[in-house]
């Protein structure tokens, strides 16, 4: 129930059907009441039984896709990939923090490949990152990376670039490789983007390869690689790619 004061039509408080009625600074403002949302476990449910309407799916990928986004770049990129966004934000005097950035350009794109997350699971594919910008930037990079290769047996991943030098740039500029490893099943737990696998080494633009021994046993269709390049000033834009098995 809302209550008037202060004059004959007075200032409301409360709350008359959706709606809350109260007082800010000597101002009346109101707001429509929003019913708590379901849990993300009631809509994996939901999902997974099939019985889920258009709405709730799409809240249940947003959830997955800014949780994941979110907790990427907090807790593995950051260190990593910062000086990226926060650099364009300072030269395009945008009034956002480099994470904002980073999770406004990615969200639309990985949104693509979450978009329904019973068919995700049932399927046993794995969602597709490599349109994901870990970077952006004017450096110049390769189009793709020249070829990738991971054994299960051994545990070695091997990678292959263009190490040609065109326009701006230069042999000694840092090659940055990450990747990373999802299992789809994973989107079922209750924080799933913490069981997201991430490993990070760098080299030259000149090296050309990197290997790294990221561990035995791997579903390689789960791992996605990432290469970008950068020097004391400027960054490239990120590659991505998906890995095939090589014994």
């Amino acid at each position: 129930m809302a209550k008037c004061s202060e004059s004959v039509f007075g200032k409301m408080s409360g709350k008359v059907g959706n709606l809350v009625f109260f007082v800010y600074k000597g101002k009346q403002v109101v707001r429509i009441y929003s019913t708590a949302c379901k849990g993300k476990s009631k809509l994996v449910e939901k999902a997974m039984s099939g019985v889920i309407t258009s709405g709730e799916v799409s809240q249940l990928n947003h959830r997955i896709i800014f949780g994941l986004l979110d907790w990427l770049y907090r807790k593995k990129l950051k260190p990593v990939v910062s000086g990226c966004w926060d650099k364009i934000c300072t030269r395009k005097r945008l009034q956002m923090t480099g994470r904002n950035l980073f999770m406004s350009y990615n969200i639309s794109i990985i949104y693509d490949s979450i978009s329904n997350v019973r068919e995700l699971i049932s399927s046993r594919n794995a969602p597709d990152f490599t349109e994901l910008l870990i970077t952006k930037g004017d450096l110049w990079a390769p189009y793709n990376i020249k070829s990738i290769s991971y054994s299960p047996f051994s545990g070695v991943l091997k990678l292959f670039w263009d190490s040609s030098i065109f326009r701006d740039a230069k042999s000694e500029d840092e090659a940055h490789i990450v990747i990373l490893y999802w299992e789809p099943t994973d989107i079922l737990s209750p924080k799933p983007w913490t069981t997201l696998k991430f490993w990070y080494n760098s080299g030259r633009r000149v090296d050309g390869c990197s290997t790294l021994d990221i561990g035995k046993r791997l579903t390689p269709k789960w791992l996605t690689v990432f290469l970008f390049f950068k020097n004391s000033n400027q960054y490239s834009r990120s590659i991505g790619a998906r890995l095939t098995a090589k014994r």
